[in-house]
This record gives C-alpha cells, sequence and structure tokens, in this order.
C-alpha cells in the first residue's frame, strides 16, 4: 500500500474543473461534480474523527478479529491484530510483530500525518485497511470517468453507514463518526475482507503500547510516557 495523500480538500478547484470537463462516462451512478462531493464529506468526517474517542473490533477475512483503539485528547490510535500491531501516540511509533516489538521516536513534523498504512498492513498480514486509505482509493476512483460509483447508507453494529461500492473493484463503508464499517476488495493484490463487529464510543483498555508478551526494541532517544 501506499501513503495516502491530505484528507481534506481532496479535489481542488482545478482537480474538479479537470474532471468535470472530462464530461459523464455512460451508466454512472454519480455526476463527477457529485463524486468529488461525496468523497469531501467522507474527508470531513475523518477529519472529525481525529477528536473522537472510540473502540472498533472487526471481523477479517481468514476469521481473525482486529480492534482500532482511538483516543480524542491525548491523540493516540493503536491498531491491534493477531498478527502485529501498530500504534502512534504523541511523541512515539510502536510497531509489533508476535515476538517484537520496536519503539520509535515520533517526529514533530509528522504532527499532522495520518498512520503509517504500511506499517498497518505488515502488522495485519495484509488483511485490513485503514479508513485514510479507503479515501485515497475512492478519490482514484472517482477522478476515473470511466468507473461507477454507487452510494447507499445503512447500519451497521449499530453505527449508521454511508457505503460507496465501486463496481469490480471493492466496496467500503464509513461510519458517521469517520471509522472504517466495512471493506471487501483486493489491495495490492491482496483480498482484504473486513466489517464492524462492535462499537463503542470511548477508548477501552491499555492498547497504546507494545505488546506485553513480545520483546521489546526501544530506539527512542528520550522515552517518555504519553
Amino acid at each position: 500500500m501506499s501513503a495516502p495523500g491530505r484528507r481534506t480538500a481532496l479535489f481542488t478547484a482545478a482537480a474538479l474543473a479537470a474532471v468535470t470537463l472530462t464530461g459523464c462516462a455512460a451508466g454512472t451512478t454519480y455526476h463527477l461534480r457529485g463524486r468529488a462531493e461525496l468523497v469531501n464529506a467522507l474527508a470531513a468526517r475523518l477529519d472529525h474523527h481525529d477528536a473522537t474517542s472510540y473502540t472498533a473490533t472487526y471481523r477479517l477475512g481468514d476469521g481473525s478479529t482486529a480492534t482500532v483503539t482511538v483516543n480524542g485528547e491525548p491523540k493516540r490510535i493503536a491498531y491491534t491484530f493477531t498478527t502485529g500491531r501498530y500504534v502512534r501516540t504523541g511523541t512515539t511509533i510502536v510497531r509489533c510483530t508476535p515476538t517484537v516489538c520496536t519503539l520509535d521516536d515520533r517526529p514533530t513534523t509528522q504532527a499532522k500525518t495520518v498512520p503509517d498504512v504500511d506499517a498497518i498492513d505488515a502488522a495485519s498480514a495484509h488483511r485490513f485497511i485503514p479508513a485514510e486509505q479507503v479515501l485515497t482509493l475512492l478519490m482514484r476512483a472517482a477522478e476515473d470517468p470511466s468507473t461507477r460509483l454507487a452510494r447507499s447508507t445503512g447500519a451497521l453494529a449499530g453505527q449508521s453507514v454511508t457505503c460507496v461500492d465501486v463496481p469490480g473493484s471493492f466496496r467500503s463503508c464509513i461510519t458517521g463518526t469517520g471509522a472504517l464499517a466495512s471493506f471487501t476488495g483486493t489491495v495490492g493484490g491482496h483480498r482484504v475482507d473486513a466489517s464492524l463487529v462492535d462499537y463503542q464510543p470511548e477508548a477501552l483498555g491499555h492498547p497504546f503500547g507494545p505488546s506485553r508478551t513480545a520483546r521489546i526494541d526501544d530506539r527512542r532517544t528520550a522515552p517518555t510516557a504519553d
């Protein structure tokens, strides 16, 4: 997976003009301007998601579970899988395999960057995709006038969701709070199938550090507690 770009204002005025002038391909569900509005609306949800605390549990395609835990203030996020973990706090990045957790300083220059989708991909053994990466895929699909996008709404695990289906590519749903609700498709040659099974509006447990059973490789210059 490649790192996504900015979440807000994904379609600039110039980009919007470029795709709109292309016109509508036959059979498309959304006019291209509507596509831009749809992607930007989902981007706005992700921005709101930054200040939200929640714990989301997913069922993955192999039957295992994954947990995404977000703490709004102080800002921390943890992705926990049976195959690894990725954690980002204000000062530290944690990357875990089942046996080793590496702790690195989080550069202050990365204060506004989104989570490392490559690290999440590795920790999940290619079985999960964060909402930020879904948004990047949606943006690319929306910019292609030959691609159809179909929008629908519903509920999953008690949460209202907005879903976008890109026929032949992927289908994904995002909750009203900006969390991933589901994703089914192939990313980077790997099949991803994740579905929300539980959502709690608070950060539960203590996931914002290394796995307790793993060996610690602490590479931080000045270890601090977040």
